[in-house]
């Protein structure tokens, strides 16, 4: 038997409330427990199917769609569910060898969910768990705001935009906010050109050739064309097509002009007049985008921004209402987005704001005063170009990019919710070969620690929208440790060697947590940039490498005072981990490619030739007995490498790329890792 679920209903479980739009389920003692996506996904299977058995195979089709897994995931979201249930006899979620698990106890409409008038058609019950599980990304929308004194959007009016499994992105609204244009792709490396009609929903594609990618689609004023950027093997067109809406089709297809081969980034849009455009271009795949106009009268191009030194340089544009003007989105540094208004007519470029993160898009409002984008928050916010104020409008609480304008009054906002790239802390046996996923938010997960002591893990992660790093104790919910305000870059994670402390640095500062007392203590704001936190042996000291002006020395830092001082026997070393009972110090030099290992009880030295470490704390780990790293090939996939202490010569641990970030948990020998996979995204209304 199989039941339609609709995600503004509460469901019974035997006595149990599973409210999907909140992703919690509430016990009997009405005690509440917060579900994963992927947890909530598997439960809402079962919830379809009640009482029927459900195999491996038919749980991963509903719940993970096109991504492969092994058994080991679907073993493991079962788990969550029965911690949740407290089915520790295995009776409410029941498997039965070689044939799958089903769920026991009745499922019902929660008789306290408000019923529905009569009046309105049953059409609207979404048939179907696909549906249901495209929406299950917007639940995080639902918990109170991160930030405080900002204005929250309407949760009620939260809607998605589009339905299709996969990725979609660069969307763009046409001036009468009638059509949406944007890219969607599956199981495919390119891009196909869709667009929906905003006021019936409808969703055509445009462009579909297995032989381009079609990126940056916009229609034109006039309504009557769209511009894009079409992608293949050796060739980057700038092109415009004739658009039907009648048919809602593309005929007439130009190539207006060439860009770089390796300018994927490449866009055109209208300029002061039909006959004109403006694009960016970059001459070579590591050169900055600038802004060109170009004329179909003439047949020329002129260069209109010079670009940055450094940087992406000059990547999305917009032109304003009155075609007088362009925002400008600038890359200038790696995390650095420079906002920038261009005046046509004098070509006068003015800087009007700054991002310390990466931005997609920045819209204009209907009379040309003000500017929309997002923030390092992960808030939308809004720019006065009259009074220079920076206002929040919407802030939600987990990723959102490329917000566009889609009505009049400059209150709703289309957006990608989602991850191209979704991140999970994994875990590989080392001897059974087993994976299981630890950490799963369908975003970005990574630089895991594990304390051997407490059995704690920690991580990052950017869930609510914010990088944070999160703290969970066995058998418990995790824990927010930093409660930042703005993104950043959190470069180094240790748990001290009694597992009571957890330092890292983030944005070059140094911080301590204490998990007795739940504080976080934070470096002095110094002008000193700090990277590779790593424990020393005592738990009360810490190796960090600090540079300033260009020079990067290793001290041992005292995190009780925040005194430091420079490691004598290697102040050059890019870091340094020393093992747990202090016996066994490892040195990696970054210039020489090279790292030292060090007994301190025989005062004996041992080099190590090896050329292709990665650099960062978290690519290292360290026992008593061994120490792990991780190694990229002629920059291709990252391998795991071991040496044990008693040895002289390093081991490839895994013959299959194995690593990125890593921990270890000795007790049951696994590594724990980062691992990547396409993520989801889909278009949703604000």
């Amino acid at each position: 038997m199989s039941i339609e679920l609709n995600n503004k209903l509460k469901y019974k479980v035997g006595s149990f409330t599973i409210d999907v739009r909140s992703s919690i389920v509430i016990s009997p003692d009405g005690k509440t427990h917060e579900l994963t996506s992927k947890v909530l996904k598997t439960l809402l299977a079962f919830l379809k199917h009640p009482g029927e058995y459900l195999t491996n195979d038919q749980i991963s089709d509903l719940v993970y769609s096109d991504v492969s897994i092994t058994d080991g995931t679907i073993v493991y979201n079962v788990r969550q569910l029965r911690k949740v249930f407290g089915d520790k006899d295995k009776t409410i979620f029941e498997n039965r060898n070689k044939v799958g698990y089903r769920l026991t106890l009745p499922v019902s409409i929660d008789s306290s969910t408000p019923k529905k008038p009569k009046s309105v058609n049953s059409s609207v019950i979404w048939a179907g768990i696909g549906t249901l599980i495209v929406l299950v990304t917007l639940y995080t929308f639902l918990k109170p705001a991160r930030v405080n004194n900002t204005p929250l959007y309407d949760h009620a009016s939260t809607e998605p935009l589009t339905y299709y499994k996969g990725q979609e992105y660069f969307p763009s609204l046409s001036d009468n906010k009638e059509w949406m244009i944007f890219s969607y792709r599956e199981n495919s490396s390119n891009w196909s050109l869709y667009i929906r009609q905003m006021s019936s929903g409808d969703v055509t594609p445009l462009l579909n050739d297995p032989n381009f990618s079609y990126k940056h689609g916009s229609v034109k004023k006039d309504g009557k064309h769209i511009l894009f950027t079409r992608l293949s093997d050796g060739r980057c067109e700038l092109m415009e097509g004739r658009f039907e809406p009648s048919s809602v089709s593309v005929t007439d297809i130009v190539v207006i002009k060439s860009c770089h081969v390796s300018a994927e980034g490449a866009r055109i849009i209208e300029g002061i007049h039909e006959q004109q455009y403006i694009y960016s271009n970059s001459p070579a795949i590591d050169q900055p985008f600038s802004l060109f106009s170009y004329s179909n009268l003439t047949g020329l191009s002129e260069r209109i921004t010079a670009p940055p030194i450094t940087g992406r340089g000059d990547y999305f544009m917009s032109v304003s209402p009155d075609k007088t003007k362009l925002a400008i989105l600038r890359n200038t540094q790696r995390y650095k987005v420079e906002v920038r208004i261009l005046d046509l007519g004098t070509r006068d470029n003015t800087l009007v704001d700054t991002v310390e993160t990466t931005i997609f898009t920045v819209n204009w409002s209907k009379d040309g005063k003000k500017l929309y984008f997002k923030d390092n928050s992960n808030q939308i916010v809004q720019l006065d170009l009259i009074t220079k104020q920076r206002t929040p409008v919407k802030s939600p609480t987990t990723p959102v990019y490329a917000p566009i304008l889609i009505d009049e009054d400059n209150s709703r906002f289309a957006v990608i919710s989602g991850s191209l790239i979704d991140r999970d802390i994994t875990s590989h046996n080392l001897e059974t070969k087993e994976e299981k996923i630890l950490v799963d938010s369908s975003f970005s997960d990574s630089v895991p620690v594990y304390s051997q002591k407490t059995q704690h893990i920690a991580w990052v992660s950017n869930k609510t929208g914010v990088f944070q790093v999160w703290l969970r104790a066995p058998g418990e919910e995790p824990h927010l440790v930093t409660k930042l305000q703005k993104n950043g870059r959190f470069t180094s994670l240790d748990f001290s060697t009694d597992g009571l402390k957890l330092g890292g640095t983030f944005d070059g500062r140094w911080f301590v947590y204490s998990l007795l007392e739940d504080s976080i203590h934070w470096g002095a704001n110094e002008n000193r940039y700090f990277l590779n936190f790593n424990w020393a042996s005592n738990s009360s000291s810490a190796y960090i490498l600090g540079t300033t002006n260009n020079e990067s020395i290793i001290n041992l830092l005292n995190v009780e005072d925040g005194s430091m001082s420079p490691v004598e026997k290697y102040p050059n070393a890019q870091l340094i981990k020393q093992s747990p009972n202090g016996r066994w110090i490892f040195a990696w030099f970054k210039h020489s490619h090279k790292f030292v290992r060090y007994d301190l009880e025989s005062d004996s030295e041992l080099l190590i030739n090896q050329s292709n470490q990665m650099a960062d704390s978290n690519h290292w780990y360290i026992t008593n007995t061994a120490i792990f790293w991780v190694e990229n090939k002629a920059d291709g996939p990252p391998y795991l490498y071991s040496l044990k202490h008693n040895d002289t010569k390093p081991a490839l641990v895994h013959s299959s790329p194995l690593g990125g970030y890593i921990s270890y948990n000795e007790q049951d020998n696994t590594i724990i890792f980062t691992k990547a996979i396409r993520g989801n995204t889909e278009l949703i209304k604000l």
